[in-house]
């Protein structure tokens, strides 16, 4: 197999956004689970249910937590930088038992610099024909 192929590969796999799925410790009570979703992949993302941390510091568009207490849970998200602009928010959501709560938050938008890098790379590329790296650059 080509090396140029497998390393492609390897930077996509390294820098793709990754699903995150955390378990509550068990509860005497009912539980349901909340998905919460971003409506694009959202760096440095730091997020806690009801105060416990489920997700630190990750790359991600996709968070399933498991176990939650039904009723009203607190889910609160700080994500951003490394060339997207901040989000902070929190939002209560209802929890019903054996059920599966989805819970929606904006994503960090780049931010302008980031933005025109992307494009001219992206125009270069399709300019050169370079097909390739474009894998490599949809980590961006």
């Amino acid at each position: 197999m080509d090396r140029s192929l497998i390393l492609a590969a390897l930077l996509c796999a390294s820098g793709c956004a990754q699903n995150i799925h955390h378990r509550l410790p068990e509860s005497d009570q009912p539980t349901g689970s909340i998905l919460i979703r971003f409506t694009e992949p959202a760096r440095n993302a730091v997020i806690t249910v009801n105060g416990v941390l489920v997700a630190d510091d990750a790359y991600t568009e996709r968070v399933e937590v498991t176990r939650v207490p039904a009723g009203d849970a607190t889910v609160s998200v700080l994500a951003g930088g490394g060339g997207q602009t901040s989000v902070e928010d929190t939002k209560t959501v209802a929890v019903h038992a054996e059920r599966q709560t989805t819970v929606s938050f904006r994503a960090p938008e780049m931010t302008g610099g980031t933005a025109a890098i992307t494009a001219v790379l992206v125009g270069l590329l399709l300019a050169t024909g370079l097909a390739m790296p474009l894998i490599v650059l949809a980590t961006f």
